[in-house]
């Protein structure tokens, strides 16, 4: 239902729009990106820790698979992921569902452009 409400009721995602799953290995956004596709999504971004997990989301059709780690003593991963996620903003995404939230959903280090 979180997936749906989000997806449906709140973002009203229409076909061919990118959405970016943050926290797409666990159960809840495995679901959101199944919905999503269902749903016409035009591009789908995943993000995830595990490294095994994230493999099993090309055979849900994630179109993008983006790992991440961040933990005080790995900045390079930190860095990684921050200019992955900043290229994706670039180029446009609809809709964000973030079953995370936190460090990861928004180091403090970088900021979306203002429109």
């Amino acid at each position: 239902m979180s997936a749906w409400a989000a997806l449906v009721e709140r973002a009203r995602l229409q076909s061919r729009e990118t959405v970016l799953i943050n926290g797409a290995t666990g159960t809840a956004g495995r679901l959101a990106l199944q919905l999503a596709k269902y749903l016409g999504a035009g591009k789908i971004i995943g993000t995830g820790r595990n490294e095994s997990e994230l493999k099993e989301l090309a055979s849900l059709r994630a179109d993008l698979i983006i790992p991440f780690s961040i933990e005080p003593g790995n900045p390079a991963g930190s860095k990684r992921y921050e200019h992955a996620l900043m290229a994706e903003f670039a180029r446009g995404i609809d809709v964000v569902i973030d079953y995370l939230w936190g460090e990861s959903a928004g180091p403090s280090s970088w900021r979306l452009p203002r429109q």
